[in-house]
């Protein structure tokens, strides 16, 4: 995203017998709007979803820590409202992540958790917008590192 953004996620973690856990995601970050010129303005908004395996996982009395690793793939969308010519786009976003995972127990199935993820961008997209003047400006371009942090609830079963 061009600038810092909210956003939402869902995710389970399966726990199969004799086997690393499994974690399914889904992520849709809201849209960041950006002035660009005078009245112009690009709206911007990114969904994933994804897969990791976990084999590091530790828990003792109330808190537990979780380590993953996978890919996840999606969308970045944007639109433009202002200019010359209104355009919109979507392209294909993809990145590998290293999710870690922290949770503290509250009561019953109920925990509160914290996550911090180290993203790798497979895709590097670049937003660009043509002036005034009719020169290509570059709006955003994506960075060959990046990181996510959520606080959440989540239901753990079985207890």
């Amino acid at each position: 995203m061009p600038s810092a953004s909210l956003g939402v996620t869902a995710s389970a973690i399966l726990e199969p017998p004799s086997f690393w856990g499994i974690l399914l995601t889904g992520t849709y970050w809201f849209g960041v709007s950006e002035t660009v010129e005078q009245d112009a303005v690009s709206d911007v908004s990114l969904a994933y979803g994804g897969a990791a395996l976990c084999p590091i996982r530790w828990s003792r009395w109330r808190v537990s820590y979780r380590v993953c690793a996978g890919a996840e793939v999606g969308s970045l969308r944007s639109r433009g409202e202002g200019f010359d010519t209104d355009q919109a786009d979507e392209s294909v976003y993809a990145h590998v992540l290293l999710p870690n995972r922290f949770g503290l127990k509250l009561v019953g199935p109920l925990v509160a958790s914290l996550g911090l993820s180290l993203l790798i961008p497979l895709t590097r997209t670049e937003l660009t917008y043509r002036g005034a003047d009719g020169k290509s400006r570059v709006l955003y371009q994506g960075s060959p590192v990046a990181g996510a942090a959520d606080l959440g609830l989540a239901l753990h079963f079985p207890q």
